[in-house]
């Protein structure tokens, strides 16, 4: 399963899905129903999970364009029987809570649910769970309990008389570090676009697996302009520059994705060389230090995000992790794919 969920980590929800809907991919992952009838609006036929929670209104256009939605919690069980009710329901898989106290129904929960199912003749197509740390290798204690309570889950199920589910536990860091929570299918979310789920997870194992990040975040120079020395730069003068600088206005900001923490320490990318973050970033607006960059002019090409400047320093930088970096930068973007 390829997950795509979120604008498929700000790469581009149909960007991306037209990339790989010609691929060896079986299914797709998403959040939301809204980003599954994206999908389908866009002629992609690949079977589609939605991971959030659906209303029941939205019941019918799953039925009729084939989305399978997850079922969680009691509410949404019954929401499921009462539309059987009507002769049809939709395609659902189980979320099963091993550990994560998030979604789904906990060991004790599910034999109560499965003898709801057997009443109302329902068969679900699909069971999974979710790790709550896989990431932590260095504490694989808390991913293989999940994964025993996971297969006792599976047990309860069968027995249960539900056969030929499909069976999924492992995202990208279950996927990599524990071969044993493969089940029927994985789902790679963040390690498709080329990024680790943690520091400790590249260190250990990126030479068997060379992931490159598919992203590269541009602007460009929208104006330059000299300061002197001691000249406060942006909003409340939260720095000045100790000489006479050359600064370069970027037309970007936070309601870009370029978060606000980076002020005064972020960095970016102006002819392959690094320049500083000046003062507060703006809304639309980042001022840089290009004083000992040559030859810059308006309209020159800045890199946000690249290979020196990734999304795991700017998170470093900014106190956050790598997928708030990236999903986070605005839809409205356009995303062109090379």
């Amino acid at each position: 399963m390829a997950v795509i969920k979120s604008n498929a980590y700000g790469h581009g929800l149909h960007e991306i899905a037209h990339i790989l809907h010609k691929t060896t991919v079986d299914w797709f992952g998403v959040d939301s129903f809204t980003e599954a009838m994206e999908l389908r609006k866009q002629a992609i036929q690949t079977p589609i999970l939605v991971f959030g929670h659906t209303p029941r209104h939205r019941f019918k256009e799953a039925i009729k364009y084939n989305i399978t939605l997850t079922v969680a919690d009691d509410e949404m069980l019954r929401d499921v029987i009462l539309e059987s009710k009507k002769k049809h329901h939709p395609l659902f898989h189980l979320k099963i809570d091993t550990g994560m106290h998030r979604q789904g129904f906990t060991i004790e929960a599910l034999p109560t649910v499965l003898a709801m199912l057997t009443k109302n003749t329902i068969q679900p197509t699909g069971v999974y769970t979710h790790f709550s740390s896989a990431g932590n290798i260095a504490n694989p204690n808390i991913t293989n309990a999940q994964i025993q309570c996971f297969q006792h889950a599976n047990t309860l199920i069968e027995n249960a008389g539900f056969h030929g589910l499909i069976k999924h536990a492992a995202a990208t860091a279950g996927c990599i570090a524990f071969p044993n929570a493969h089940f029927d299918m994985v789902r790679i979310g963040l390690g498709l676009y080329g990024l680790w789920p943690s520091e400790t997870m590249r260190q250990k194992f990126e030479k068997k697996f060379p992931l490159q990040p598919v992203l590269v975040w541009k602007t460009i120079i929208g104006q330059m302009k000299h300061v002197k020395k001691n000249d406060a730069i942006g909003y409340d003068g939260t720095e000045t520059v100790t000489q006479p600088s050359t600064i370069a206005v970027l037309p970007i900001g936070y309601w870009h994705g370029l978060p606000r923490s980076l002020s005064r320490i972020g960095q970016v990318l102006v002819h392959g060389k690094k320049a500083k973050i000046l003062g507060r970033i703006s809304m639309d607006m980042t001022s840089i230090d290009i004083t000992n960059i040559q030859n810059v002019k308006r309209g020159d090409e800045v890199t946000i995000i690249g290979k020196t400047v990734s999304a795991d320093i700017m998170a470093k930088h900014a106190g956050t992790i790598n997928y708030e970096i990236t999903t986070r930068i605005n839809p409205l973007i356009p995303r062109i794919v090379r």
